[in-house]
């Protein structure tokens, strides 16, 4: 006959499941929200970009045209998401997609 030492025993094993689901499940939200603010991004670069060779009547737009801390800039830097750099992004008026290079994702583009 089996007999149970303790009533917490069968709700252990269940918390730690439950633990294991909700730390995969932010793992992979967390993934999920590093994505979508890598394309809210380069959103906002391809945009100034856009605003940038508008304004000024050119046909390229590198990243380095359009950021800036100042009041006349089209794009303010912000934190990086995964160790990525923008500083090699030029976009025309033909571009289809940027690309940049992470150290968790490897390469992400978005398609504009």
């Amino acid at each position: 006959m089996i007999t149970r030492k303790s009533v917490f025993t069968g709700l252990t094993i269940f918390a730690l499941l439950l633990l294991v689901v909700f730390v995969v499940g932010i793992s992979r939200n967390r993934r999920l929200m590093k994505m979508h603010m890598f394309g809210a991004r380069f959103w906002f670069i391809s945009t100034a970009a856009e605003r940038y060779m508008r304004d000024k009547g050119v046909t390229q737009a590198a990243y380095a045209d359009i950021v800036g801390t100042d009041r006349n800039a089209y794009y303010y830097p912000m934190s990086l998401v995964d160790g990525e750099d923008y500083s090699q992004i030029v976009i025309t008026k033909t571009t289809t997609q940027i690309s940049v290079s992470c150290t968790g994702f490897g390469i992400v583009t978005y398609n504009l």
